[in-house]
C-alpha cells in the first residue's frame, strides 16, 4: 500500500512538472494590463487623455434638420426649402512647459435644397458639400497671451461669435476667415488682438464697377476686449487694401486705395431676470470694405430667394477721372434672449443698415429685418423651435432694379423656419 500511495504522489509530481514545461516550451505569457480611457478633468467636461499621451481631446458636434417658408418672388422661387446638417468637432489640449497647446477642428456637412441652396427654382436643386468650418492651433506663451493659427472666427466680429438668431441678420459674421493672430492678455478678462486676415473673403465687387487684382496685402485686424461676469464688450478696427485692375482714362491702373472699418459691440447677461438672459447691441461703419458692417452681405444671402445678389454690391467705383471713390456702410444690430423656464426660451433681434456711394446714389439702399423665435428644450442639448423673421431691402434707385421681378418701391420678404437641433 505504502508503495502504492508512493507511485502515485510520484506520477502526480511528474504530470505537474511535465505540464508546467510544455507551458514554457509553448510560450505563453501574462497578459499585459487593459490601459482605460482617462478622464481629463483640467480642461472642462467631455476631455479625455489619448491613451499613451498627456493629450486631452473632447468630441462633440450636432445634427440639424430645418424647413423654411418664404415669400416668392417668380413662378421658379421656392417656397419651401430644406436643410440636413452635421458637424463635427475635435478640441485637443496639451500642458506644455510654456503654456497650453490646442487644437481645433470643424467638418461639416450640408444636404440643402431650395433658398437653402441659393439661387436654386421649382426645380428643387440639392447640394452636398464637405466644409473644413474651422481648423487653428493655438499655442499660449505663458501669461502673456496665445497666437491662433489656422482658419477661425474674425478677430473683427463680436455678435456673430454666440448670437440668438438663426437666419442671416445683418451684422459681420465671417466665422470661418484664415488668419494668424496674437492675443495679449492682461488680467481681469482683459484682452487685445491684431490679426492679419485673408483679404479675399472681404472683397465686395460685381461687373459694373470695380474688379479686384491678386491679393498683395492681408487685411489686418485689431480689437480690445473685456470677458468678465456681466458679460463682453468690444471694439474692433480693419484696414483692407483695395489692389483694382481698373485703369484710369490714360490706360494706367488705378491708384491702389486702403478701406477700413470699426465696430463697437456689448453683450449684458441679465441673470436677475432669469438665468441665461442676454442683450446684444452692436454698431458698425466702414468705408470701402462692405463686408465688414454686413449690410451687403446680408442682401446676397439665400434668404432673399430670386433678389439675392440681384442688388448692386461695391466696395466702390471709378469715377471720370480715375479716381477710386470708396462706398460706404453702416449698421446697427440688437438682440435679446429670455428664458421663460430651463426648457422654454425665446429671442427677439433686429437690425438695420444702408449703403451709400458718394456722387452716385443710383445704387444706394438700405435694408433691416426683424424677428423672433421660441425653442423648446425637452432633453438636455436637444432643441425643437421655430424663427419667423420680415426682411426688407429698400433700394433708393433705379440702378438696383430686380431683374425679372416687378419694380417695387422694397423688396420684402417672410421667412419662417422651424428646427430640430441634437448637440452632443
Amino acid at each position: 500500500m505504502k508503495l502504492f500511495k508512493s507511485l502515485l504522489l510520484g506520477s502526480a509530481a511528474g504530470l505537474i512538472a511535465v505540464s508546467g514545461a510544455s507551458a514554457a516550451d509553448l510560450g505563453v505569457k501574462k497578459p499585459a494590463p487593459v490601459e482605460y480611457v482617462k478622464v481629463c478633468s483640467a480642461h472642462g467636461a467631455g476631455f479625455f487623455y489619448i491613451p499613451g499621451s498627456d493629450v486631452c481631446m473632447q468630441i462633440s458636434g450636432r445634427v440639424r434638420a430645418e424647413y423654411q417658408a418664404a415669400t416668392t418672388w417668380t413662378r421658379a422661387d421656392d417656397a419651401s426649402s430644406f436643410r440636413a446638417h452635421g458637424r463635427i468637432n475635435v478640441d485637443t489640449r496639451q500642458t506644455t512647459a510654456f503654456g497650453l497647446l490646442r487644437t481645433y477642428v470643424r467638418m461639416e456637412q450640408y444636404a440643402d435644397t431650395g433658398r437653402y441652396h441659393g439661387l436654386a427654382g421649382a426645380q428643387g436643386f440639392t447640394t452636398e458639400g464637405s466644409i473644413l468650418n474651422k481648423a487653428f492651433i493655438q499655442f499660449y506663451t505663458g501669461t502673456a497671451g496665445f497666437f491662433t493659427a489656422g482658419r477661425a472666427v474674425s478677430f473683427f466680429d463680436a455678435y456673430a461669435l454666440d448670437g440668438p438668431n438663426w437666419g442671416r441678420t445683418i451684422s459681420s459674421d465671417r466665422d470661418n476667415v484664415n488668419l494668424f493672430a496674437y492675443t495679449f492678455t492682461f488680467g481681469g478678462g482683459l484682452s487685445a488682438s491684431i490679426s492679419v486676415e485673408n483679404n479675399l473673403q472681404r472683397n465686395v465687387t460685381n461687373a459694373g464697377s470695380i474688379t479686384y487684382a491678386g491679393q498683395r496685402m492681408p487685411d489686418l485686424v485689431g480689437n480690445l476686449r473685456v470677458d468678465q461676469a456681466w458679460g463682453s464688450a468690444q471694439l474692433s478696427g480693419a484696414v483692407h487694401q483695395m489692389n483694382l485692375m481698373n485703369r484710369t482714362p490714360t490706360g494706367d491702373y488705378v491708384d491702389t486705395a486702403y478701406g477700413w472699418a470699426v465696430q463697437g459691440g456689448l453683450k449684458v447677461n441679465l441673470p436677475m431676470i432669469a438665468a441665461g438672459d442676454a442683450l446684444w447691441l452692436q454698431a458698425a461703419y466702414s468705408q470701402g470694405a462692405l463686408d465688414y458692417a454686413g449690410v451687403s452681405r446680408y442682401t446676397n444671402d439665400a434668404l432673399f430667394g430670386r433678389v439675392r445678389g440681384t442688388i448692386n454690391n461695391a466696395d466702390g467705383y471709378i469715377d471720370a477721372l480715375g479716381n477710386t471713390k470708396k462706398a460706404s456702410s453702416w449698421s446697427v444690430t440688437a438682440a435679446f434672449v429670455h428664458n421663460f423656464t430651463p426648457s422654454i426660451q425665446m429671442a427677439l433681434f433686429g437690425a438695420y443698415g444702408a449703403v451709400d456711394y458718394p456722387s452716385s446714389s443710383a445704387w444706394d439702399y438700405k435694408a433691416y429685418n426683424i424677428g423672433g423665435r421660441i425653442n423648446w428644450i425637452p432633453v438636455r442639448n436637444f432643441t425643437i423651435g421655430t424663427e419667423l423673421t420680415y426682411n426688407v431691402i429698400d433700394p433708393n434707385g433705379t440702378g438696383n432694379a430686380v431683374a425679372g421681378v416687378a419694380a417695387k418701391g422694397k423688396y420684402d420678404s417672410l421667412n419662417l423656419r422651424i428646427r430640430f437641433q441634437r448637440e452632443f
